[in-house]
């Protein structure tokens, strides 16, 4: 993917991005999919291991995170030392079968090559115990959130439920939670995002205002913005 290349080519401010981070709107409703206490956690495109960091915080018996980027891996264990963090494929996860109770993708699947997402979930189920949950996360199939992501003229991906819920029914999972979630606020919010850090070089714009307003999108469903699938490993 086009956006992926360029990606790799640019220097990437993982300690910016982990200084500045706040749990709130997507990261915040992805943080609440699921309940972790007491349950092994596997967080997959973990990055900076905001999720990892997150599950710690609410009482997880284990948490492991898996990123391709070694340098996410060297945030995420600075800031979470209590987390094991993984170097590794998502499409070859390195864990032996039914080893997690919890599996969160939050906004990966967009970002692996395309027609491998039905691999990416048999590797999240073979390593989910029965009965275990597995959380995705990633941007929804609308024409306006398509239209007003830059990333989307350079291949980022969006996804519309149904074909989500067949890759979840193919791969073993049954499908308990389908929303959509974020509006006009979370989109606006987004867009001064990316000015503020790739113009302005900040990590967190200064709308306080519009930033409650985005945040309060992610309570409600009948969005647009972004597709959760929430399951049960069967």
């Amino acid at each position: 993917m086009l956006l992926d290349r360029l990606q790799r080519l640019l220097p990437r401010r993982y300690d910016a991005t982990a200084a500045a981070f706040e749990l709130r709107g997507g990261a915040r409703f992805c943080a609440g999919l699921v309940d972790v206490a007491d349950r092994d956690v596997l967080d997959l495109g973990c990055s900076i291991g905001w999720f990892a960091h997150e599950a710690v915080g609410r009482g997880a018996r284990s948490v492991t995170g898996l990123d391709g980027s070694s340098a996410a891996l060297e945030v995420a264990r600075r800031s979470t030392p209590e987390a094991e963090f993984v170097e590794g494929n998502a499409l070859d996860l390195p864990f032996e079968d039914e080893r997690f109770d919890v599996t969160g993708i939050f906004n990966l699947v967009e970002h692996i090559p395309r027609g491998t997402e039905p691999q990416l979930l048999a590797e999240a189920a073979r390593v989910t115990r029965r009965g275990g949950v597995i959380a995705l996360v990633t941007p929804h199939d609308h024409w306006l959130p398509k239209l007003t992501d830059p990333a989307w003229y350079l291949g980022h991906r969006h996804y519309r439920a149904e074909p989500v819920c067949a890759l979840f029914a193919g791969a073993g999972i049954q499908v308990d939670r389908v929303a959509v979630v974020g509006a006009a606020a979370d989109t606006a919010d987004l867009l001064l995002y990316y000015l503020w850090r790739h113009i302005g070089r900040r990590e967190r714009h200064p709308f306080e205002g519009l930033r409650r307003r985005a945040d309060a999108e992610f309570d409600r469903t009948g969005g647009r913005n972004h597709l959760a699938v929430v399951g049960t490993r069967i």
